[in-house]
This record gives structure tokens, C-alpha cells and sequence, in this order.
């Protein structure tokens, strides 16, 4: 098994496919990286597991996509905890895209894609996740803080600038009662100064960063 986890590794980063992997001494591989492919459409993954979910993986990494999602793409992996894309070109973050791993969803890092529009159901649900992650995004607008309602596990946001400038800071904790952490981009910090001040005036205990 560890020689085909290895030769899928290889033949994933010279081709474009997905490869499993896992760190020892866990018995099974519970690491899904996707490069220029999605998980359901690798012939890799379906010939592994004979088109069975793969229950036992808990972190994906993609990167490198370049069609548009869908809702079917996550179903084969429904057990993540941990999801990380980037460098994709999806434009659209559809309703419902992360339903199949509701129930487990910790932390979803999405980074230096060129994705525009997130629709307003593409986190429902997900309420263990505790972290979100939107850095490098610098096309998304119109993305509102209330689509996250339902997370209130949610402890860091790393969110747009737009979506911070147009956020009701009075439901900040309302919403999200376990909020410590915003994360904006440092190319913005002059315009959002203002809104900075309303944040720590009518909240206490969150902390704004800037990534550089």
C-alpha cells in the first residue's frame, strides 16, 4: 500500500491527478491532495477505494483547478475536518458546496483564487467549523458576514475588505460568540481604520490582524 500511496504522490504532481497519503503510525492514508483535478473525477481516488467514500480521510489540499464547482465534487470525502484550496480558478462558491462534510467541518482555508461571487447558502450548516479563511481573494464582493450565520463556533474569520467595511458590528457576537480573531488584507489597512474603531467601541475581546 505505501509504494501506490507514493507512486500516486509522483504521478499526481507530474500529471495533474490526486494523490492519498498519511503520515505513520496512522494504519491508513488520511490525506487527499488534488492538483488540476477534483476528487470525484480522479481515477486514481475510484479505482482505490472502488467509487466507495473515503470515510477515513479527514484533511484535503487542491490546488491548481480550473473548472467550476459544484455541489457533487466533496461527496467521496465525507468526513473532512480540514480543507485547503488554492491557487484555483473557480469564480463561484455555490450554495450547499461543503453539505456532504457538514457534520465534521472544522477549518476551510480557500487562498489566492480567482473566485468573485460566494453564494449565500456555500456554508450552511456548518456549525463545528471554528476557522475560515478567505486571504487573497481580491475579486470577491458582495460576500455578507450574516451567510455565516449558523457557524457560531467560528473563532477566526479572515475575511475580504468588503465584506468587513459592510459587516453590522452589533451582531458580531451574536452571531459569533466565540469571535477573537479577524484577519484582514495588509494592502487595506488606511480604508478601514474607521471601521476598525466601530469594532473595538462596541465589542470587546476581538482582535484585528492584517496579513501582509
Amino acid at each position: 500500500m505505501k509504494l501506490l500511496i507514493i507512486l500516486s504522490i509522483l504521478y499526481a504532481q507530474a500529471y495533474g491527478e490526486c494523490s492519498l497519503w498519511g503520515i505513520d503510525p496512522v494504519p491508513k492514508p488520511f490525506i487527499v491532495d488534488c492538483n488540476g483535478t477534483s476528487p470525484d473525477k480522479s481515477d486514481f481516488l475510484n479505482s482505490y477505494n472502488e467509487n466507495k467514500p473515503f470515510d477515513f480521510v479527514t484533511r484535503f489540499y487542491w490546488k491548481n483547478f480550473k473548472g467550476e464547482l459544484n455541489s457533487d465534487m466533496l461527496k467521496t470525502l465525507p468526513k473532512l475536518r480540514h480543507v485547503t484550496v488554492s491557487k484555483c480558478e473557480f469564480t463561484t462558491l455555490p450554495d450547499n458546496f461543503f453539505e456532504a462534510d457538514a457534520e465534521t467541518l472544522e477549518t476551510i482555508e480557500i487562498r489566492d483564487s480567482k473566485i468573485t461571487t460566494i453564494e449565500a447558502n456555500a456554508f450552511k450548516n456548518l456549525k463545528h467549523l471554528r476557522l475560515l479563511s478567505l486571504h487573497g481573494n481580491k475579486n470577491v464582493k458582495g460576500f455578507k458576514l450574516e451567510n455565516l450565520r449558523g457557524c457560531d463556533g467560528l473563532g477566526y474569520i479572515g475575511m475580504p475588505t468588503d465584506t468587513f467595511k459592510t459587516m453590522d458590528v452589533s451582531k458580531l457576537k451574536i452571531w459569533f460568540p466565540k469571535l477573537i480573531t479577524i484577519v484582514l488584507p495588509g494592502e487595506d489597512k488606511e480604508s478601514v481604520k474607521d471601521k476598525i474603531k466601530e469594532v473595538e467601541s462596541q465589542t470587546t475581546g476581538i482582535g484585528i490582524h492584517f496579513e501582509e
